[in-house]
């Protein structure tokens, strides 16, 4: 079955048929399955890659991995676009490619996923993002609010039950979210 939203119908979630893509799907899956018999292989170490950062993000695992006119992406989780890019063996280094993070934004775009990221792996089953700067901003400044919700959190429960109403007054998250975002 087809996620949906290849068409303008949400993508990733629900099922539609067309014509001939569940047997292309399926021998997709096929070949995954022969690939992941061969642990030496690239395609053994992306799927590794892509599975990891799918039970992560808390995100879905595109079948193919893109390799489909109607499929995208590596990774899908929520409103985030994930490209992954691995090392077969452990290396020092890798070579980021500005192809890499225009394909991602154009194919985010075009599933409709505003955010993307491009996951790269030095081949020891840990992932680094590249991520566009206004991406970059607006997660450090989410962070900052929720630092302060956090903070506000630990006082009210540090407080005794008749000062509480007190602080909770006082506490006002829009102001914590403007202060963070001007």
């Amino acid at each position: 079955m087809i996620p949906k939203h290849y068409g303008g119908i949400d993508r990733i979630y629900g099922d539609i048929s067309i014509d001939g893509a569940d047997k292309i799907l399926d021998l997709i899956d096929e070949y995954v399955e022969l690939v992941e018999m061969n642990k030496n292989s690239t395609r053994y170490h992306s799927n590794q890659q892509e599975k990891r950062i799918a039970k992560k993000m808390g995100g879905k695992q595109v079948r193919g991995s893109g390799s489909t006119p109607f499929f995208k992406g590596d990774v899908i989780a929520g409103k985030l676009f994930i490209e992954a890019k691995t090392r077969a063996q452990p290396a020092t280094q890798i070579t980021v490619k500005k192809e890499w993070l225009e394909k991602a934004k154009e194919q985010s775009y075009s599933t409709h996923k505003p955010d993307y990221a491009v996951a790269i792996s030095f081949g020891d089953d840990k992932d680094y993002y590249v991520i566009e700067d206004s991406f970059f901003e607006n997660l450090y400044k989410a962070k900052q609010v929720l630092d302060k919700v956090y903070e506000a959190v630990s006082e009210y429960n540090s407080t005794s039950p008749e000062d509480r109403e007190y602080l909770l007054s006082t506490l006002d998250i829009e102001q914590m979210i403007e202060e963070a975002y001007v």
